[in-house]
């Protein structure tokens, strides 16, 4: 029994680590993608969302969504 709930813990600790470095990378990517838009750089806005939506598994907060919408059109 111990030993299942120390595996237990190690997974949702390397789970937690993995989610965390991804949170990071897509608020990274969002925020460049953000900057690129702003200096009117539409086509590499849009990818840069795209890239961003992709770091968390196609995932992604709505208004980032929108701004990406915006970028692309």
């Amino acid at each position: 029994m111990f030993l299942k709930t120390k595996f237990l813990i190690l997974g949702f600790l390397i789970l937690n680590n993995v989610f965390g470095q991804n949170q990071q990378k897509y608020t990274e990517l969002i925020s460049e993608a953000w900057n690129l838009y702003q200096n009117k750089l539409y086509l590499k806005s849009g990818q840069k969302y795209s890239e961003a939506f992709s770091s968390l598994g196609n995932r992604g907060n709505i208004n980032h969504r929108y701004n990406a919408a915006c970028a692309w059109g």
